[in-house]
């Protein structure tokens, strides 16, 4: 069993009927955002980590970020999101770096911006969103 959006569990079996190309697919995550999506809006995890938090309060609305998929093969493989510069803010969550880290892998470009950013009064993993958008896909050889 594993638990999908909502407040369900589906049968593997039923996974299998949903998931375009199958359970594997998406390594067994079903995500939040449709995969594929052309755009999207999603929080950024793991923000508190290191000097992470001082990169977060640096950072404002409209503030442009870069996405890096960690390399084929690495388990599990995020998207890493770093500010203008260089420096590490986070990751996107497991269910979104299960296709966007492959469709990157692929040739896909994305580009991200920050839509929110707010105060260590608010959970960690609400207090940076951002808006992903693909800016183009380019399939490799």
């Amino acid at each position: 069993m594993h638990r999908t959006r909502g407040s369900g569990i589906r049968s593997r079996k039923c996974l299998e009927t949903l998931s375009p190309g199958g359970f594997g697919a998406y390594h067994g995550i079903v995500s939040s955002v449709l995969p594929g999506a052309d755009q999207f809006t999603t929080p950024v995890y793991g923000t508190v980590f290191g000097r992470r938090t001082q990169v977060v309060h640096r950072l404002h609305q409209g503030d442009r970020l870069i996405l890096v998929p960690d390399p084929p093969g690495t388990i599990p493989q995020w998207v890493w999101v770093h500010a203008p510069g260089g420096d590490p803010v986070g990751h996107l969550s497991p269910d979104v770096s299960s296709w966007l880290a492959p469709a990157m892998l692929d040739g896909g470009c994305y580009a991200a911006q920050v839509t929110a950013v707010h105060g260590d009064e608010v959970a960690s993993w609400k207090r940076l969103t951002v808006t992903v958008r693909r800016v183009r896909m380019v399939r490799s050889a």
